[in-house]
């Protein structure tokens, strides 16, 4: 099967809930593996929560057919190959098709679409009926996804709740959205989506993948980015001036799958300068974790940008 994922094809033994592929050229081949690959392990880097709970590490692989490993815990290990068009998976024992399909979309791809040069961001993007573009980036746990269903259900356009690439384009912005999707924590999905079609975004995670039809809208606009942080009592925004820390900013929030690779950082660090000499306006928010609260919200937000 043939899906199309940010702006490139992906074959796929297994569904994702992407667009299919008007042609059956793919750039990327996603499989499923029987048995672990053997080969020699070199770990290169590692994230984890700032508890230090392992949540993923990048390890040279010594093999034939593959350069990398990217190993998730309750996931598997990711195999991929040096030209980044080879991902197998050989997936842990617990990990359902929902897992897999997260995992892949969520992490693996956008760290290969990264690992080539673009400018992924870690973040949701909506387009509001006005049709200017905003991003929402933050730590986890912070409200993207909330924040750009409430934006949704106002009536913006929802462009992707996880991740987007930016690129430079004769002198404007080309935004590429990873794939149209809603994940959210079950309070906010049962409260505003009771009745759309539901199911586990992964086994090990409580949150709910909320059925949307998969499309993609690419737009040559990007109006400002929101960076959220913890919630607050009542509603605070303030504009960030500095270039400096607008920049730093926007290279925290991207994707990375060799975090130590020059060629990458330069590409990225391009990117982003050139948004920020733009004028790019970047805001600091934070709001109240109150569902009866979040149109308000919106309604502000409207108004501030």
């Amino acid at each position: 099967m043939h899906y199309r994922v940010f702006d490139v094809v992906i074959s796929s033994d297994i569904e994702l809930a992407l667009p299919k592929a008007a042609v059956t050229d793919a750039h990327i081949f996603f499989s499923l593996l029987s048995d672990q690959p053997t080969g020699k392990a070199t770990l290169l880097h590692e994230w984890r929560t700032d508890a230090g709970e392992l949540t993923l590490s990048l390890h040279g692989f010594r093999h034939a057919t593959y350069a990398w490993k990217l190993f998730i815990p309750e996931g598997g290990s990711f195999f991929i190959s040096e030209d980044l068009r080879l991902v197998h998976c050989r997936p842990d024992p617990d990990a359902d098709h929902s897992t897999l399909e997260h995992l892949l979309l969520d992490q693996v791809i956008p760290r290969i679409m990264a690992q080539q040069g673009n400018a992924v961001v870690h973040g949701s993007c909506v387009q509001l009926v006005d049709g200017r573009v905003i991003a929402i980036v933050g730590d986890t746990g912070t409200g993207k996804s909330t924040l750009a269903s409430g934006f949704f259900l106002d009536g913006a356009t929802l462009l992707t709740d996880d991740s987007f690439l930016v690129r430079v384009r004769n002198k404007g912005v080309n935004l590429v959205p990873g794939y149209r999707t809603l994940r959210l924590w079950p309070e906010v999905a049962e409260e505003f989506y009771s009745n759309a079609n539901m199911r586990s975004m992964a086994h090990y995670s409580d949150k709910q993948r909320i059925g949307l039809e998969p499309r993609i809208v690419e737009t040559d606009r990007l109006d400002g980015v929101l960076l959220l942080e913890s919630d607050a009592s009542i509603m605070e925004i303030c504009r960030i001036e500095s270039a400096a820390e607008r920049t730093m900013m926007l290279l925290s929030s991207g994707f990375a799958l060799d975090p130590a690779a020059s060629h990458c950082h330069s590409a990225w660090l391009t990117t982003y300068q050139y948004l920020v000499d733009a004028g790019l306006p970047v805001y600091r928010l934070s709001f109240p974790w109150d569902l009866a609260q979040l149109p308000a919200v919106v309604a502000r937000l409207k108004e501030e940008l």
